[in-house]
């Protein structure tokens, strides 16, 4: 949610707060509220799922690999 809003609002300078920033945090909203209720084992999980991301990013970052997807 954050880089929608830092690349439209923030550099773009888009004025559309509807669809860069208000439908972002319905969607944040919505999914903190699935990964509250959900069953412990599918938190662990998605936790688990989520660290192995960030350990690969951490791995582009180190060797400098551009990992890097052109959304234009």
């Amino acid at each position: 949610m954050t880089s929608v809003f830092t690349h439209y609002i923030v550099r773009n300078k888009s004025q559309n707060y509807w669809r860069y920033l208000i439908l972002p945090l319905i969607g944040f909203t919505i999914i903190a509220y699935v990964w509250i209720n959900l069953a412990p084992q599918a938190k662990t999980l998605g936790l688990t799922w989520l660290a192995a991301g960030i350990i690969i990013a951490i791995y582009f970052a180190v060797t400098k690999k551009d990992a890097s997807i052109d959304m234009d």
